[in-house]
């Protein structure tokens, strides 16, 4: 069997040469599962390949659907792979001929007395509605779809809507009619021309053997994956075929002998010698890089990287004609960017990416398990138009070093923000070889498609280097820091540089004294090393460093209508984001009076020392209380009341949350040793506050709106009103000791 399927190349057939050149019946068996590309789960695939069809016979231009394969019994065609495509030309070419008056031309070919030559054994329902499609006459309404027509017919029964295959054909049915709306009756007979003829498939019919179950089963056990690589691989090399033909060449012989030989063998590497996942892997890489070129031309449409970046649409050829890269040029440059990344991969600059933060298996291994994220994809992107642009790797670790700072430290978060910096990266390419020495040059709008204030500290450094080329090993240093992972400008920014200037401007290096700045610079580089690791803040006992970091001021970011006392990684609420805040001066006032040789003592120093009676006190006294702010360290507090304080445990009041000095009243009083209980609320319509001490009732609460009394306790049926957190400490002494 596998001999009959790599030997015989097959006929090329068009739907309607099957029944006359072959004078094939088509039955789709039992054992084939019912009309799946016609669910309403496949729309946009069902979409994609009537369009590839109707791009094909408006502009005259052949289409081969691939291999169509299956056995003959008792006079019948028995597909076992192809089913999907034959029902839906079948259903193309009746409505064609149907909506242009040539049924009967269609009726001649296709109807044996009153049955259908094209029909399904799955059951009875179907082949019904097949054989009534051209026995009937159906009359045609301007007013309602095809389906609601054909489901108006006397001879169509209400429980067909059980039929999956019968629906299954209703809907592409409509879908036929909506693509083809325009001009309807010339494609019926663009459908008939022969020599060539527009829309063909290869027709490879298995001798000698019958289908049984066993058959079906060891041809598909071949599995999806599979199936589909063999498809696209046979379409792209006839590209590669016709190119040749034309221009009499021998690229062919170079993709044929590569794809079966070097390449196949890199990717073997990473599917751990598992033969399943080899042909996905290769189709996924091929994905990746077509999403690489669609992005960067000058124009695409938002659709198609839609479907190009959708790792639950199938990659196929169609796909790929869609974006308009089924061109020899474009094929060619995907597989060169292959070729040239497998000839790297080889070399000992490999193994320097990852003092760059970038280790390229992982980075391929991210792109054949389709799970490379968007700002891994712009660093891909321009890793492979440098090697295919480039014959050696002398700049390669300085480009990378770049487009690394620039692609992490941008808002890369969607298609849209993806495409823009892929342009960018094809706008540096020209430099890349001696990227540094062009940047030293640039202006910000030479960056647009990145971040600005990134690009300012790309351009900012370059130009410290070229001036004072010392300086490159310590940025580098700093930069690969995996937390930072190229962002440092605020270490120069702490060290009293400067580093924002306008288009025009020039950096004045003269002004300062570098060999001070550089003492400065490592002395707060030195402490950001002891204070972050490679994911974020190191970790302290007691939330050390967030009390500390208040002493010094208000440094909590906004995200929506709550603050966070920050996290590890988090676009807008990260210690990264800080980093480039201007509350970014907090954290130098911090770093300024830390011991380097006793950090834990400074910070708890600061935190003993602070007696500011403003909101952030008992945040700094009392450990617990952040303890309460959730996996995001969220408190919300009221634009016109900035004692209004919640400490919530998730995003929104709906979910638990407490009241802010209440709770503080609780974290001191059971530092004095009582026990306490406090009443949470999922709402912030209900009150938050505590509702026993030592198994005693009473209710202590904050009013944050009443203008003169601020705690509210009720006691044994009496209600006071203490206006400080001192005063209701003494209260339960008094009253509870």
């Amino acid at each position: 069997m596998e001999t009959i399927l790599n030997n015989g190349v097959g006929k090329t057939r068009s739907f309607l040469e099957l029944f006359t050149l072959e004078s094939a019946k088509v039955e789709i068996p039992k054992i084939q599962r019912d009309y799946a590309q016609g669910r309403e789960s496949a729309f946009e695939i069902r979409k994609t390949f009537l369009k590839t069809i109707k791009k094909h016979l408006d502009e005259n231009n052949p289409l081969n659907l691939d291999f169509v394969y299956g056995s003959i019994e008792h006079q019948k065609f028995i597909p076992i792979d192809g089913q999907q495509r034959l029902t839906t030309l079948f259903l193309l070419h009746w409505y064609m001929a149907w909506s242009s008056d040539e049924l009967d031309h269609f009726k001649n070919l296709l109807l044996s007395g009153n049955t259908s030559n094209f029909t399904y054994d799955t059951r009875v329902s179907s082949r019904e509605f097949c054989d009534n499609l051209l026995t009937k006459e159906i009359n045609r309404s301007e007013e309602i779809s095809i389906s609601q027509t054909l489901k108006n017919q006397y001879w169509y029964y209400l429980n067909w809507k059980n039929d999956p295959t019968i629906v299954g054909m209703l809907n592409t049915l409509d879908s036929i009619e909506h693509i083809f709306s325009e001009d309807e009756s010339k494609y019926y007979e663009l459908l008939k021309r022969q020599n060539p003829s527009l829309i063909t498939f290869q027709y490879i019919e298995l001798k000698d053997f019958g289908l049984s179950d066993q058959l079906y089963i060891k041809m598909n056990s071949r599995g999806k994956p599979l199936t589909e690589f063999e498809n696209l691989k046979a379409n792209i090399e006839r590209v590669f075929e016709e190119n040749d033909h034309e221009n009499h060449g021998d690229q062919t012989q170079w993709f044929t002998s590569k794809i079966d030989g070097v390449w196949v063998d890199y990717f073997w590497e990473f599917v751990n010698s598992d033969p399943t996942l080899l042909d996905s892997s290769i189709v996924n890489f091929i994905r990746a890089a077509t999403i690489g070129l669609y992005a960067s031309a000058s124009k695409g449409h938002e659709e198609t990287l839609r479907d190009l970046l959708n790792s639950t649409k199938t990659f196929n050829y169609y796909l790929l004609e869609k974006s308009g890269l089924a061109r020899f040029e474009s094929l060619k440059e995907v597989f060169q960017q292959l070729d040239r990344l497998i000839q790297f991969n080889m070399s000992n600059t490999k193994t320097s990416l990852k003092g760059y933060l970038i280790d390229l298996d992982s980075l391929v291994s991210d792109v054949l398990n389709q799970k490379i994220s968007y700002p891994n994809r712009v660093i891909f992107y321009a890793l492979l138009k440098y090697l295919t642009n480039y014959d050696d790797y002398s700049g390669l670790l300085d480009w990378m070093r770049v487009i690394r700072n620039l692609a992490e430290n941008h808002r890369i978060d969607s298609q849209e923000t993806m495409t823009a910096s892929i342009r960018r990266v094809d706008s540096l390419l020209q430099y890349g070889a001696d990227i540094s020495d062009y940047l030293a040059k640039a202006e910000l709008k030479d960056l647009t498609g990145f971040s600005t204030y990134q690009g300012n500290e790309e351009i900012f450094k370059a130009s410290l280097m070229v001036q004072n080329p010392q300086w490159r090993q310590i940025i580098e240093r700093n930069e690969n820091h995996p937390y930072l992972q190229g962002h440092i400008g605020f270490l120069f920014k702490f060290s009293g540089v400067n580093i924002s200037f306008d288009e025009s401007a020039e950096i004045r290096f003269h002004n300062y004294n570098w060999s001070e700045i550089e003492i400065l610079f490592n002395d707060y580089s030195t402490k950001f090393f002891k204070l972050f690791h490679d994911a974020g803040l190191k970790p302290m006992d007691g939330f050390l460093f967030e009390r500390a970091l208040l002493t010094q001021g208000d440094y909590l970011l906004r995200k929506g209508r709550n603050f966070s006392f920050l996290i590890d990684n988090e676009r807008d609420i990260s210690w990264k984001r800080l980093l480039r805040d201007s509350k970014n001066k907090i954290l130098k006032s911090l770093m300024d009076r830390i011991d380097i040789s006793g950090i834990h003592e400074s910070l708890e120093e600061m935190i003993n020392d602070f007696n500011d009676q403003d909101w952030r006190y008992y945040f700094i006294k009392f450990a617990k209380i952040l303890a309460q702010t959730g996996r995001n360290k969220f408190i919300r507090t009221r634009w016109d009341n900035k004692n209004d304080i919640l400490l919530l445990e998730k995003t929104q009041t709906n979910g638990t949350h407490r009241e802010y000095y209440s709770y503080a009243i609780l974290c001191e009083l059971e530092r004095l040793g009582y026990q306490v209980s406090y009443q949470s609320a999922a709402s912030d319509q209900y009150y938050k506050s505590i509702d026993s001490i030592n198994d005693l009732e009473i209710n202590i609460r904050f009013d944050p709106d009443e203008e003169f009394d601020r705690y509210r306790i009720d006691f044994e049926g009496k209600v006071t009103h203490p206006k400080s957190h001192d005063e209701v400490i003494a209260f339960v002494k008094k009253g509870l000791i």
